[in-house]
């Protein structure tokens, strides 16, 4: 039995690092955000939350499990090497 494993989709589905993004809005709603002390990153999170996106922890490793034949006659890696045309 052989077992495949994409370890990179894994990776990319769980990763938490910060990621900077620019806003544009208009200058009167930053102007008045600054002065309440609104942190915009915190905002913009909480609200993707609210919308339904959620964080990757449900992602689990996928694993694919694919049956090897077995093969009756031994084989010879010498014999199997030189027939390639290597040596």
């Amino acid at each position: 039995m052989a077992l495949d494993v994409d370890f990179k989709a894994y990776r990319r589905a769980n990763d938490m690092r910060a990621v900077r993004k620019n806003v544009t809005l208009p200058s009167w709603l930053n102007d008045r955000a600054e002065k309440e002390g609104i942190n915009f990153s915190h905002v913009l999170q909480e609200a993707s939350k609210e919308r339904g996106v959620e964080p990757p922890f449900h992602c689990a490793l996928k694993v694919q499990v694919h049956k090897i034949q077995q093969i009756d006659a031994p084989i010879n890696l010498k014999q199997q090497h030189h027939a390639n045309g290597k040596r």
